[in-house]
């Protein structure tokens, strides 16, 4: 989750690593195993993840159950 976040607050990998405490070759390979696990393929895959999770969560929160499409489903 930590690599999530530090992803989403943007720069570099070189950057990122520097952020986390991490060499380069550690948070590469933090990379590979999130874009295998969510079926993404890039940095800004994950990020548009993260921000379609974070977006449906408000959804809900505010207005309840919402289908895929982000209507809210009838009472």
């Amino acid at each position: 989750c930590e690599v999530l976040f530090e992803i989403v607050a943007g720069g570099t990998n070189e950057a990122v690593a520097e952020r986390m405490g991490v060499k380069l070759p550690t948070l590469r390979t933090h990379l590979m195993r999130l874009n295998q696990k969510l079926g993404s393929t890039s940095k800004s895959d994950l990020v548009r993840l993260v921000t379609q999770a974070i977006v449906l969560e408000y959804r809900m929160r505010q207005f309840g159950s919402m289908d895929p499409l982000g209507d809210v489903s009838p009472e």
